[in-house]
Parts: C-alpha cells; structure tokens; sequence
C-alpha cells in the first residue's frame, strides 16, 4: 500500500482497491442474504399461525354451527331472565322510584350479586356484558316503564315493558298497551273530578235545587242512611248533597310457603336447600349369626350354643413288625450263605444265620363320638333412612287497603301506593 515515505506505485494501489471492493462486496451480499432469509422466516411463520388459527376457527364453526333461529332463542331467553330478575329486585325488594318521572338502573352484575340472576352467555358461550346490560324501570302515573338492555358480544338490543302499580306485567305477553293514552285519561279525569268538586262546594245552594227537581234519581245506587250520611261509594254520582273524601291504599305482600307430601324413604343421602326439606330417622334392626364346629370332646354348655352329636365306626391301621433275630447251625463245612461261621474241630463247623425283622399293616375299627355346637351371635345393624318434601315458596298479595289496616305478617310492597276518591250523600231526616 503507498505511503508519504514509499514511492508511488499505481499496480500496487489498483490491487489493493480490488482487494478492498472485494471484500466489502461480499459483506454486503451476506448481509443482505441474511436479512432476506430472516424477513421470509417471519412471513412464513405469520402464514403459518394464521393458517392454523383459520383452520381452529372453521373447524369450531362447523362442529359448533348454530342457526339464527337458535341464536334469536337464546337472546330472547336472557332477556326474559334478566326481566324476571329486575321484576323481582324492583318491585318484590321494593327498590321502586318514588316520584313521578324518576328513574333508577341496576346492572346484571347487581341482579347476580343479589343472587337473582346466574351467568348471561350467548349461543357460542360468550359471556355478555355485565356492566353494559341493565333493566331501567321510570314511574308514571298509572303505571311503570321497565327498558332492558342486554348486550352481548355479537348482539344487542333493548325491549320496553310496562307494569301496573301493583307490579302485575302488562305487555309481557305481547298485549297492546298505550301507557300515553292510560296516563293521560287518568289526568283527565282527575282534573274533572276536582272541578266537579270545587263547583259542588261553590254553588251549594243551585246543586240543592238541582237535585231536588232533576237528579232525584242520580243518588249512589247503595245509598244506606246509618246517621246523617249514606255509606262511602267509590262510585261517583253527580248530584247534591255529597262530599268526598281521598285516601292512600297500599298493598301489602308475603312469602307463603307450601310443603308437599313426604316422598318414600331411602338410604340415598339428601341435603335440605331452600327448595327441599328433609328429615333423617334411623332403624335398628336385629342381626343373627349363627357359627359351627365339630370336635370330638364335649363341648361346654352356654347361652346361645346348641349342641347335637353322633357316633361314628371309624376305621384305624396300626402298622405290626417283627424283630431282627439270629440262629446258629453246626455244620460240617462253611456257609457262605451265613451271617458268620466259626470252626468247632476237625469237620465241625458253626454258622450263625441272621433273620432280619418284618413289618406288616394291621387295619382295625372303633366307635367315635363328635359332638357338634353352634353359637349364635345376635348384633344391631343401624341403617339411616331419608325422606324429602318439596317447598313452594310464594308471593301472596292483598287487595288495596290502607296501610294501617295491614294483616299481620305483610309488608307494606313500595310504590304501590294509589289513591282512592270516596263519596256519600247526606241523609233526609
């Protein structure tokens, strides 16, 4: 490579150049390979991830397919759920608006912290909004306007439902209903109601004439004298001579419970709930058991054993032998057939013989007495037996009445408060 301190050399310079663009080159080829293979790779697992989650998706699809005539069941059934468990937290609790016009929302989440609702989950099982689904319920004059919210991941919608004061549902079953028109002609007839009474307290004296030439017929059809006025109609008569009076009724409401008949015992263990009532008792029964033996010594006597015998010929063998024994012979010449031999003289011999000992069976019979007892063991099986019965559990309401008049054991069912208009007639003496 040049220097300051070498000459110049053009060839040399022009090698090392190449040299350089060379290995520089082939840097930025590996780089740029390796940067194409890395970004592949990535396309090619994204590729791969997406096609397996489609394939999940589609296969959930066709092995879980449900038809919009199925899914509309399901919304449909929360919805009505959810109104049961408002119509129950409304007006059952007594959490009702007070004034006319006021409003108040629950949440689902509330309706299941009260334990008056489960879960709320779409067709697919998809929880639906707990926070976002709600029952809204607005006070009007004759009646109650209930709107439920029920939303849910691939639906939402919202159903209007109107109740009477009492809390009794007027458009659940699909039945027509104008809560405009029915708060309206209450109004109206209120507002005639007062004028009519205002003009009776103003002009006295015409209303007394009046009804003496011209409405001598229009009286309260259950016109009773008791003193100095007939008895209270809620049924007004224009004519002269009444006054009225207005008072509050109420309804008042209990939980009746009813039992039902006691089913058949049985040994399958029940848990009393708030729906069921169950009663355990327990039988004791008596147990024998009865355990024999044979023996051929007489047994003991004691309570409880019985004990019976018999004679048997039993057969015995007995094994006889003979003992080893030894004899001697005096010969004239040995015997090798002898135990021994010993010589006396000249042609005199002695041979001591030995006859081994032999055993033989010898079979004999003999009376055996065998006695046999048995002992009987008497124990207590317990057994634990359970019977059930179904309870009903029901709301029970009274007609309206006045508050002080309440039957003992109701409750006073908020916002059922209604106001009653009264008439009488002043008696001829």
């Amino acid at each position: 490579m040049y220097t300051e301190e070498e000459e110049f050399n053009y060839d040399d310079y022009l090698d090392e150049n190449e040299k350089d663009s060379s290995k520089k080159t082939f840097f930025d080829v590996r780089f740029i390979l390796k940067v194409i293979l890395i970004i592949l790779l990535v396309v090619l697992i994204i590729f791969l991830v997406f096609k397996i989650k489609n394939k999940n998706i589609s296969s959930n699809n066709k092995d879980n397919k449900i038809s919009v005539l199925d899914s509309t069941v399901v919304f449909n059934s929360n919805m009505e759920m959810i109104r049961e468990a408002a119509h129950e937290y409304f007006f059952v609790k007594g959490n009702l608006p007070q004034k006319e016009g006021e409003s108040l929302t629950v949440k689902v989440k509330t309706l299941m912290d009260e334990n008056l609702i489960q879960r709320v989950i779409d067709e697919k099982g998809n929880s639906c909004g707990y926070n976002t689904s709600t029952a809204t319920i607005t006070k009007n004059k004759v009646d109650y306007k209930m709107e439920v919210r029920l939303s849910c991941p691939y639906k939402s919608d919202t159903l209007v439902y109107y109740y009477d004061i009492q809390g009794v549902c007027l458009t659940c079953k699909g039945e027509n209903y104008d809560s405009v028109k029915a708060n309206s002609e209450f109004k109206e007839n209120n507002k005639v109601e007062n004028n009519s009474s205002n003009n009776q307290n103003n002009n006295s004296n015409e209303s007394d004439k009046v009804f003496e030439d011209d409405n001598k017929d229009n009286v309260p059809s259950n016109k009773v004298c008791n003193g100095n006025y007939s008895n209270w109609s809620t049924e007004y008569v224009a004519g002269n001579n009444l006054e009225y009076e207005t008072r509050t009724l109420v309804r008042g409401y209990k939980e009746e419970v009813t039992y039902g008949e006691w089913g058949l015992a049985t040994t399958l263990q029940q848990t009393s709930n708030d729906n069921l009532e169950v009663k355990t008792f327990v039988e004791i029964e008596p147990k024998s058991t009865t355990s024999c033996q044979e023996t051929t010594t007489k047994p003991s006597s004691k309570a409880g054993r019985t004990i019976t015998s018999r004679v048997e010929t039993q057969k015995e063998t007995t094994k006889s032998c003979t003992k080893d024994r030894t004899y001697t012979k005096t010969l004239t010449k040995w015997d090798n057939t002898a135990y021994k031999c010993k010589t006396l003289g000249i042609g005199k011999v002695e041979c001591t013989y030995k006859v081994k000992g032999t055993c033989k069976n010898v079979t004999t019979t003999k009376k055996v007495t065998i006695y046999k007892y048995c002992d009987t063991k008497t124990t207590n099986i317990e057994t634990t037996y359970y019977q059930s019965r179904p309870i009903t559990k029901n709301l029970v309401y009274t007609d309206y009445i006045l508050e002080s008049e309440m039957p003992e054991g109701y409750q006073k069912l908020n916002g059922s408060e209604r106001v009653e208009y009264r008439y009488r007639e002043k008696c001829e003496k």
